[in-house]
This record gives C-alpha cells, sequence and structure tokens, in this order.
C-alpha cells in the first residue's frame, strides 16, 4: 500500500483519541489502528485511514503502509504486553520515530531497554502537575523540560516582590530562574528589565488612576506605546497612539500609527495630537467624535 501519512495512532484509549483530534486540527494527515472495529468505524469518516487490526502482527502493520508513515504513537499503556510487541514490531520494519505510552516507571524503563526515548506518561506527569499545584499555591501550570529544566506559570504572591522591577527582583541569582512572560488582563508579552512585578498592576490602570486625580475624561488623554505591554495603555487612552517599529498588535489597537521612535514620533504625537487638532481628525477618520474639550496639557490639581 502506498499510502503515506504524517501520523499513525495505534489504540483509540482517550489518550489515543485526544492526539487524533488535536492533529486534525493541526491539518495533520492520521492513520488510526485498534483492534476494535467499532471504535474504528465510530472516527473513520474524521481521518485519513483507518483500519481494525493486530497491530502487533508486522504483516498486518505492512500491508497497511505504516512504513510510509512519519512517526507512529503507540498509545496503548493499559495493555502494556501488546503495546510492547506492537514497538517491537514497528522496530523490526525500521520505523525511526515512534512515541509511547507508559503507565509507570517499570513500564518505562522496558521501552528505554528497547531505545524508545520518547515515552509519555500522562497519568502520572497530571498526578505531578496536581500536587505541586496543590502544595504550592502560587504555581498555576507546570511543564517540565528535562531532568533540571522546567517552565512554570506562577502567580506573583511573595509580598517582598512586590513594586520591584525584574532587575531589582535578580531571580536569576536568588532563584535560579528567568522571567520569559509576564500575562495581565488576559495578555501575555515578554517583559523589560525595567517591568515592575505587582499583582492588578499595568499601564493602562495607572492611566485611568491619573486620569481620576486630575479630573479628565478619558477622551482626553493621548499616549504612544511601542510594545505589548503598552496594550492596556492605548485602551485606556482616549488617542492611543503607536510607533511605526511597534508591534502589529499594538497598531491594530491605535487610533494613529507614527513615524518611528528613532525619527522624532513622541515630539510629532505633542505637536499633533496635543497642540494641534490631530486628535479630532483621528476620531473623524474613525466615525467618533471628541468630547468638546481639547486635548491638553493639564496642571495636577492640588
Amino acid at each position: 500500500m502506498a499510502f503515506k501519512t504524517d501520523f499513525v495512532v495505534i489504540g483509540l484509549g482517550r489518550f489515543g483519541l485526544s492526539i487524533v483530534k488535536t492533529l486534525l486540527q493541526e491539518h495533520k494527515s492520521v492513520m488510526v489502528l485498534d483492534c476494535d472495529l467499532e471504535k474504528i468505524n465510530r472516527i473513520r469518516d474524521k481521518v485519513a485511514f483507518a483500519a481494525a487490526l493486530d497491530a502487533t502482527d508486522e504483516d498486518a502493520l505492512c500491508e497497511v503502509g505504516i512504513k510510509n508513515a512519519e512517526h507512529v504513537i503507540v498509545a496503548m499503556g493499559s495493555n502494556f504486553e501488546n503495546g510492547l510487541l506492537t514497538t517491537v514490531a514497528l522496530q523490526q520494519l525500521g520505523i525511526k520515530n515512534i512515541t509511547v505510552k507508559s503507565s509507570d516507571e517499570t513500564q518505562s524503563k522496558v521501552y528505554r531497554q528497547l531505545g524508545i526515548v520518547d515515552i509519555v506518561s500522562p497519568e502520572i506527569e497530571t498526578g505531578i502537575k496536581v500536587a505541586r499545584r496543590l502544595t504550592h499555591s502560587s504555581i498555576q501550570d507546570f511543564i517540565e523540560l528535562g531532568t533540571d529544566l522546567s517552565v512554570i506559570k506562577i502567580e506573583v504572591l511573595n509580598e517582598k516582590l512586590i513594586h520591584k522591577t525584574i532587575v531589582d527582583a535578580n531571580f536569576r541569582e536568588k532563584f535560579g530562574a528567568n522571567i520569559i512572560a509576564i500575562t495581565r488582563d488576559e495578555k501575555t508579552f515578554v517583559p523589560s528589565a525595567m517591568e515592575i512585578l505587582q499583582k492588578g498592576v499595568n499601564k493602562g490602570a495607572t492611566l485611568s488612576r491619573l486620569q481620576r486625580h486630575l479630573g479628565l475624561e478619558r477622551a482626553e488623554t493621548a499616549a504612544i506605546g511601542d510594545s505589548r505591554n503598552d496594550l492596556t495603555l492605548l485602551s485606556a487612552a482616549g488617542v492611543p497612539l503607536a510607533v511605526a517599529n511597534a508591534c502589529d498588535a499594538l497598531k491594530e489597537e491605535a487610533m494613529v500609527v507614527l513615524c518611528s521612535n528613532d525619527e522624532n514620533a513622541v515630539a510629532e504625537a505633542i505637536k499633533t495630537y496635543v497642540l494641534g487638532g490631530g486628535a479630532q481628525d483621528a476620531r473623524t477618520k474613525q466615525n467618533s467624535l471628541l468630547e468638546h474639550r481639547p486635548i491638553g496639557l493639564h496642571p495636577a490639581r492640588k
């Protein structure tokens, strides 16, 4: 059989089906194999190829063209004997890329003896995640990349870190960790070294507080940004502006895209949208009107 596919999933339990569903969402060509004809019939119309067979039989695997697959996933952790025999059959057929499901460490050791590197233990991994989340209230998610390397999503609860920048917090020296992203207001961004660590604090909230303090309407304020952590700032301003070298997400949020920050973008913004009538013109283009008061610089009220 000359049929070529990206992935073959052997075993249609909950784990196997979840893999198939995700691969299909990624628009991959998927072949599924299982000894249960009923399971095969339920998914036949959704995949490139489906067959009910004994996956421990090398001849049966050859007949469906498994040698043409880029990657084979053995999702038969609950039936270790069949999973092991299937893995051996795949190796005998010369399949290079094999991922196997293991239910415990003993099974994993046996697979490693066969030379299998990609071993997945979903029950064990889920248990570890739940235990760490329960014992460390700040942990929201956990991905282990290796023996000594993990990606952890945490909520900032330590009072000693509040009001500190990433530089001042000195994460690398104190905790052996690097901050690679921050999520605020359902938006995730790569922070600068001067980003302040504080729950519920962002540039937009600060601008809104300043507006209330000065007695200004939202329409009386303008804001300029260039990176994703400026998204909340622009959303709080009456006239949101982005420089030409800003990220695409910020340009979409902005009413007007200025020149780049290397071309005096701030000066252009002050001249046009603070001292001039540019704000009115910009809003007219968006079929929306400004308040009657012009945008201006207001002294702080005592």
